[in-house]
């Protein structure tokens, strides 16, 4: 997994705007907000294995900040 910046600082850090505390992760591509900042990237641009894109729900999956930082 490369590390992208751009997701980090679009994510919301506030705790009243708990919706926004998530990436939202697809097969195609990656999104965060904080109200003010959108951040959409390639999801091929952060996971680079083909099979990892194929095991990603089809509908998407939210992951919180906190475990986004983990990654």
């Amino acid at each position: 997994m490369n590390k992208n910046i751009k997701l980090d600082l679009a994510c919301s850090k506030d705790d009243m705007r708990p919706v926004m505390n998530h990436v939202y992760v697809t097969r195609e591509v990656m999104v965060a907000t904080d109200a003010h900042i959108l951040a959409v990237v390639p999801t091929e641009d952060v996971f680079s294995d083909e099979e990892f894109r194929s095991s990603i729900p089809e509908e998407g999956m939210y992951i919180h900040r906190e475990d986004w930082k983990k990654l």
